[in-house]
């Protein structure tokens, strides 16, 4: 991708105003498009409000406020474009098996959306586990890797269903990162410019808002509204790193 590799780590960090731009996904890709059909059918709220933790490693995660955790999720074929019985019999037995694993509080794409861990791998947990690693080749281009994890004990059809599932979702062929990289890509160009040279980007939004979480550790910054209080973390990792004389002087 013609982009900073650091755009893509931001992007999973904790960027969710960035959404709009899977407008004209959600629209035409049926499998999507059902998935957003079926929250509407459910009744469940389309919220703005995300949970937000930043580590002070440069780490962050956004996901679901507990909250907004529910017990019931949609995940039959609307939730998932799943056609065939076989299908979706497995997607309720899963979804039973964690509920009672989690003791009804909630399943495990519910806590943890999506996160980056410094410097360069990030992970997204929404139809099923993905890992990416943004390898940068050079200030103006990025290698991506992916893996998608898939229950190994699941049938064969509903991996084969899983496959063309995520490859419909995300990566070179996925409808919603093609959109993303396209921010990344006009982001990189647009940084080169005469006034993004001589501005520095603003990374405000939030600012003041976040607290200490008496739930979690008192080092972690939490935030439940739209912030980029975790791309300032990222960030200022990736500054003390950059400017550190030594391994000993960042200890």
């Amino acid at each position: 991708m013609p982009c900073n590799w650091k755009l893509a780590a931001e992007n999973f960090v904790g960027d969710f105003y960035h959404v709009i731009s899977h407008r004209s996904t959600d629209l035409n890709n049926g499998v999507i498009a059902a998935l957003t059909q079926s929250k509407l059918q459910s009744g469940l709220p389309f919220s703005q409000e995300q949970a937000y933790v930043s580590f002070p490693g440069g780490h962050g995660v956004r996901g679901t406020p507990p909250h907004l955790w529910k017990t019931e999720e949609p995940y039959m074929s609307g939730s998932y474009g799943a056609k065939d019985s076989l299908v979706e019999d497995y997607l309720r037995h899963a979804h039973e098996t964690r509920q009672k694993r989690y003791g009804g509080r909630g399943t495990s794409n519910e806590t943890g959306k999506v996160a980056t861990i410094l410097p360069n791998m990030s992970t997204l947990d929404v139809f099923a586990l993905t890992i990416a690693v943004w390898h940068p080749v050079g200030p103006m281009m990025t290698e991506a890797w992916r893996w998608d994890f898939i229950d190994k004990k699941a049938p064969s059809e509903v991996k084969a269903h899983w496959r063309d599932h995520l490859l419909t979702w995300s990566g070179p062929t996925g409808m919603v990162e093609e959109d993303d990289m396209e921010n990344w890509n006009y982001a990189t160009e647009a940084s080169n410019g005469t006034i993004a040279r001589r501005q520095p980007y603003h990374y405000g939004m939030g600012q003041r808002h976040e607290r200490n979480s008496g739930a979690l550790p008192d080092a972690l910054l939490t935030s439940e509204d739209v912030t980029e209080q975790n791309q300032r973390g990222f960030y200022k990792r990736w500054a003390e790193l950059m400017d550190a004389e030594s391994w000993a002087a960042l200890k």
